[in-house]
């Protein structure tokens, strides 16, 4: 089987067509590029280790100025897991040239991941989610940089299923929000392993304790859609296509009293500050308000 744009014997057959090693790398960062189009503050690339985030890391140190990167990863405690990952992050952020640290819920929180599972009601997803998002909110803060996430186009699909069965409309728009750079939000997830084979990034071989153990609502959707994938290539990203043009809602902003970070606008307190409340955990304070 040839490459579709050349001659060379096809590395990998993905729904966009059978690719080299070459035109893969180059149709990733391509599309990479057109996300990021007209950017030019500093960004704070969201590490866990995984391949999707290292990935995102050597797509950007091609295509944005190094100097104005900086990776972190924010551990929220569950175990030996996502410390090995911290350690192949740095390793490939030194490689690249670009700066990395990392932060844990316990520094930022008072409370490990596993400490408010224990003492709260909701899923460890919940808790996880949240509180990430708080803690990659405050970092790009106090780094003066904007947040970019590797988020794929298989991530874009799950969120968007899971608000639609929530019935939230409105959140299942705001995919097409410019709140947070994705760049690879319109590459498939098997098009981020292949191109990780390539570059040879180690792959991470352990889930998390806590979706091996609870899978959440998304999981199980992943799985669901992989399999829709296979029958019918091409589906997420036609999907994606569609939901892009019916454009994102109008963004009404509201400031946690508490906080005062943005919240929901039927929000006094934001989700951050309700959770810390349930579990006895704090939450910074932003930091301009």
């Amino acid at each position: 089987m040839k490459c579709s744009l050349c001659n060379k014997r096809a590395f990998f057959k993905g729904p966009l067509g059978p690719f080299c090693e070459g035109h893969l790398i180059e149709s990733v960062r391509e599309r990479a590029r057109k996300e990021i189009e007209g950017v030019n503050e500093k960004i704070l690339l969201a590490v866990s280790g995984g391949k999707d985030s290292l990935v995102l890391m050597d797509v950007m140190a091609h295509i944005y100025d190094k100097e104005k990167l900086v990776a972190v990863t924010v551990v929220e405690g569950a175990g030996r897991y996502r410390l090995k990952e911290v350690e192949v992050a740095k390793a490939f952020a030194q490689k690249l040239g670009i700066r990395y640290y990392y932060v844990t819920f316990k520094e930022l929180f008072g409370l490990t991941l596993d400490e408010m599972v224990s003492k709260g009601r909701l899923s460890p997803c919940t808790y996880c989610g949240v509180f990430r998002r708080r803690a990659l909110e405050y970092l790009a803060e106090k780094e003066g940089a904007i947040v970019a996430t590797g988020h794929t186009l298989d991530d874009e699909a799950h969120t968007a299923l899971l608000n639609l069965l929530r019935g939230s409309w409105e959140d299942v728009l705001k995919i097409n929000s410019r709140v947070r750079l994705k760049p690879l939000r319109k590459v498939y997830e098997v098009e981020v392993a292949a191109y990780a084979k390539v570059i040879g990034v180690p792959f991470q071989s352990e889930e998390c304790p806590y979706i091996v153990t609870r899978p959440s609502l998304r999981a199980r959707l992943r799985e669901r859609l992989f399999e829709l994938e296979e029958v019918r290539p091409g589906t997420l990203i036609r999907w994606r296509e569609a939901l892009e043009r019916l454009g994102s809602p109008k963004r009404r902003v509201k400031y946690c009293k508490l906080c005062g970070y943005p919240t929901s606008p039927d929000r006094e307190i934001c989700r951050a500050c309700e959770l810390a409340m349930e579990v006895g955990a704090r939450v910074p304070k932003r930091l301009r308000p």
